[in-house]
């Protein structure tokens, strides 16, 4: 439940970012960098197939953060389809239907 609340919580923190007009926001780095650390402490009770899913989601969220920090579009274009990437993998392992 933890995860899927912080989930949710970046769901409504990135709904009006657009990495295509506003791809440095420096508000959504510091939420998603804040989000991905209390995403990955989450999961310390769970079986290992959630935990690496819950891992890896978090570090491809972090890394959306640090590429909009860093202000590299081409950085940024790849952790974000990282993310969508790890996030698939969680909703499968999580079961996590939207």
């Amino acid at each position: 439940m933890g995860v899927e609340a912080i989930l949710a919580h970046i769901t409504v923190d990135t709904a009006h970012w657009s990495p295509t007009f506003h791809p440095f926001d420096q508000d959504i780095a510091v939420r998603l960098a804040s989000q991905s650390r209390e995403l990955n402490s989450q999961a310390a009770g769970a079986d290992l197939p959630v935990r690496r899913a819950v891992a890896a989601t978090a570090t491809a969220f972090g890394g959306v953060a640090d590429a909009i920090m860093a202000k590299k579009r081409h950085r940024l274009q790849r952790a974000i389809d990282a993310s969508r990437t790890a996030y698939s993998g969680l909703k499968v392992v999580c079961k996590i239907h939207n």
